[in-house]
């Protein structure tokens, strides 16, 4: 009976909810035998990951996005375009073993708003570390809970109301909406399939009992994911335009320089914001006022390391000691067009060749800026 309710999934290139794709439309797993996966051309997850790909946002969408980006005319928002993949929501559930967050309704991308917050909440903690955020800056932006460890006189200096009454929370003075996915941008069609390369599974798998050799067999995983140069609209609600411009900078700074969703350490969610070395407002709150976000930014010098080159994203990247440094876009484009032919074509062909590089570190991100061939 399960197998004929199967059949009857019938999807086709036209289908344009990604997530319904993905939750329902697995009619079967690759084989487990290493030799029949051989013999498959694609293996069912491949497909589907596949038709998804090919998933465009539909017109009510678009006119969702419309009404929705109608409604923040204050200037209390942001759009920005991604300089690497998104992997946001990879350990959502999944028949494919990796999830990614899309619109319940429409199917497309979104940036859930806890998300968002978490990740200026780390931005504003990197702040208070040197000393340019007050504690009661952060409180008043973030909110306070029971798990905040403050004296009952900090309390009351924040509240105005002790432990005595019992009240020990408040909620933050902003709040972070979901961010969407423009569909005006990579002609409405998000998404991009991507790998994870599980080497050695046994070893993984079994808690270290099996030591990973040579021999072991690769498994490819594919997942999907955002591609790069896809907008999204950001939007907040602050109680007034000073903490509003405040906040906007903060989250232009973390997009640019922290990353959000997964997978951040080896370059993915990252966006182009203008925010690498912009200043910040000065948000008039409890304690003095907070200096603006202003990032340090820190050059390095890699010696004969290996920059590879994906032909899919056309990512340039490179690893140092355990750092990972990578570049997209225009700017990859540029340190590429910079070779001599003979490097060029040794990058096409090889994928990869041997060079000094001069790296920009700024919060998480490494970003190449200069390649010098050996």
């Amino acid at each position: 009976m399960t197998i004929a309710r199967r059949n009857l999934l019938v999807v086709d290139d036209n289908a344009n909810h990604a997530g319904l794709l993905l939750t329902r439309y697995l009619k079967s797993h690759k084989p487990s035998d290493a030799a029949a996966r051989n013999q498959l051309e694609q293996t069912p997850e491949e497909e589907l990951l596949s038709l998804a790909m090919k998933v465009q946002s539909s017109n009510a969408y678009s006119l969702a996005y419309k009404r929705w980006k109608n409604q923040f005319k204050d200037g209390r928002y942001l759009e920005a375009e991604l300089a690497s993949s998104l992997a946001i929501g990879l350990g959502n559930e999944s028949p494919l073993e990796v999830g990614l967050t899309v619109s319940h309704t429409y199917g497309m991308p979104i940036i859930p708003g806890s998300a968002l917050k978490g990740m200026c909440r780390r931005g504003a903690l990197k702040l208070m570390q040197e000393e340019k955020l007050s504690q009661s800056q952060f409180f008043a932006l973030f909110g306070l809970s029971k798990e905040d460890n403050i004296s009952d006189e900090q309390h009351r200096e924040l509240l105005g109301v002790g432990k005595e009454n019992g009240q020990r929370e408040s909620a933050g003075c902003i709040t972070f909406y979901d961010a969407w996915y423009d569909p005006a941008s990579v002609d409405g069609r998000p998404f991009h399939r991507d790998v994870i390369t599980v080497h050695h599974q046994d070893y993984y798998g079994k808690k270290g009992s099996v030591a990973p050799t040579d021999f072991d067999d690769p498994t490819p995983v594919p997942f999907l994911v955002v591609k790069p140069k896809a907008k999204f609209f950001f939007a907040i609600e602050a109680p007034d335009d000073v903490w509003a411009t405040f906040t906007l900078e903060l989250l232009k700074w973390s997009l640019a320089n922290l990353g959000i969703g997964g997978k951040t350490n080896a370059g993915y969610g990252y966006f182009n914001t203008g925010a690498e070395r912009a200043a910040g407002a000065q948000p008039a709150g409890a304690g003095q006022a907070a200096p603006g976000v202003a990032l340090e930014v820190a050059t390095e010098s890699w010696e004969n390391v290996t920059v590879r080159l994906n032909p899919g994203t056309g990512e340039l990247s490179a690893q140092f000691q355990q750092k990972r440094a990578s570049v997209t876009g225009s700017q990859a484009q540029n340190l590429r067009a910079n070779l001599s032919q003979e490097k060029m074509d040794g990058l096409r062909k090889k994928r990869q060749i041997q060079a000094n590089i001069k790296v920009e570190l700024s919060g998480n991100r490494i970003t190449i800026v200069e390649i010098t061939p050996l």
